[in-house]
């Protein structure tokens, strides 16, 4: 039998965003779409066939040559996703937006946002001679896409291009997408993790709450298959699963409004807490943190990329954290504490509520030695957090997203 062919216009250079997919490649046909051009592609995490927007003229150009039975998208907010989502839309091919990662409510993004447009004025960011290049021929080629896709909608989506620019000059890319939503970035489905953690879709793109389907946290699902393994004992260590709050390579920026000494200075004072319990600081880098090269070099200090991070999660004596979809499964299965950068964060807001993390103030912070043997976890806090953050500790997110991939449109 002939497998559904699925396109998904979807980043497959970070292992944690195509794990579910390659669960279901024995079922399906993926192709995956996301760079305008082969030489922008640092790294691949799947064997399936790669695409680019480069080698087709036009929406109709790219369906006729994929034929897919659906399309799947991380978002459809680039022009060149919309003039696709809308074509597939006329043409009866289901579009789906699924949940990446923990997503945040409207108020915490337009705050995140806000500091890194002041921190990178500031700093002055340029981009490189090469990126300059890359940049304007994407530029060039998607303007003759959306073009040659239909130029009445090419006409609908400058106008709204022009709209999201002028508000831009006065609100946050975020604020501004939720003053300008348009029927070209709404997909027909919603996946994702739970409604709690996909707020942004109904405060940001207007969809109705009840439009959204659960699917749970496909992370956190392979934690619960990992628990019940016997695991490797090594030297004991305390993990911080860290985010990228000094730089953004990828996206040139200088971050959120934390230096590179603030950094550096918040691990070694990690690191001593280690010390003083006779561990290692082990630092799982966010993915955009990966090509920095600023940070504290200190014998007792790993830092860790691209492994294994249910076993880097379990075997911790303790973690430290932010807010990321890895937190969600540390919170459950281990002790946390969780640092405190932004108040507008609805994330430790809901945690506030509840017994189950500690939650310092990044900026001001001290460690009592026994803080993790301090946390108790409320059993009805944990059953709360489950339901809030991945719908069901129950929930098999990947044969769930296989029932919605399924379906008959």
């Amino acid at each position: 039998m002939e497998k559904q062919k699925i396109l998904l216009v979807w980043g497959y250079h970070r292992h944690a965003w195509v794990e579910i997919f390659e669960k279901l490649t024995d079922d399906f046909d993926f192709t995956y779409l996301f760079y305008s051009f082969p030489e922008q592609e640092k790294e691949s995490f799947t064997n399936c066939t790669k695409i680019y927007w480069s080698h087709y003229r036009s929406a109709q150009h790219l369906l006729e040559e994929v034929q897919p039975r659906k399309v799947v998208f991380m978002s459809a907010e680039a022009p060149i996703t919309m003039a696709l989502n809308w074509l597939c839309k006329k043409r009866g091919i289901e579009t789906i937006t699924l949940q990446h990662g923990l997503f945040h409510n409207l108020k915490f993004y337009i705050k995140l946002q806000e500091d890194q447009r002041e921190t990178d004025a500031k700093n002055q960011m340029f981009l490189s001679d090469e990126a300059a290049l890359i940049k304007n021929k994407i530029f060039k080629h998607q303007l003759l896409f959306l073009l040659l896709t239909t130029r009445l909608v090419a006409f609908g989506i400058y106008k709204y291009i022009l709209k999201q620019k002028n508000l831009e000059r006065r609100y946050t890319n975020a604020e501004a997408l939720s003053l300008n939503k348009s029927k070209f970035r709404i997909t027909d489905k919603y996946i994702v993790y739970s409604k709690g953690t996909s707020i942004i879709y109904i405060e940001r793109d207007g969809i109705d709450k009840n439009n959204l389907i659960q699917i749970g946290n496909p992370e956190f699902q392979s934690f619960v298959n990992y628990a019940s393994l016997n695991q490797i004992q090594e030297k004991a260590y305390f993990l911080l699963i860290d985010q990228p709050l000094s730089e953004i390579k990828d996206f040139n920026s200088s971050g959120y409004g934390i230096s590179k000494k603030q950094t550096n200075e918040f691990y070694l004072k990690l690191n001593s807490f280690a010390l003083l319990h006779n561990c290692r600081l082990k630092i799982k880098l966010h993915p955009y943190s990966y090509e920095s090269d600023f940070f504290i070099n200190h014998p007792n200090i790993d830092y860790i990329k691209d492994t294994e991070v249910k076993g880097l999660v379990m075997n911790s004596k303790g973690i430290f954290g932010f807010f990321s979809s890895l937190i969600i499964p540390a919170i459950y299965y281990k002790k946390v504490v969780l640092f405190e950068i932004w108040k507008e964060s609805d994330f430790i807001h809901f945690l506030r509520k509840s017994n189950l993390v500690s939650i310092k103030n990044y900026f001001n912070f001290e460690l009592q030695e026994n803080i993790f043997q301090e946390i108790n976890k409320n059993p009805n806090d944990l059953e709360n957090f489950i339901k809030h953050f991945t719908a069901s500790i129950d929930a098999d997110s990947t044969k769930l997203l296989k029932k919605e991939l399924d379906e008959s449109t």
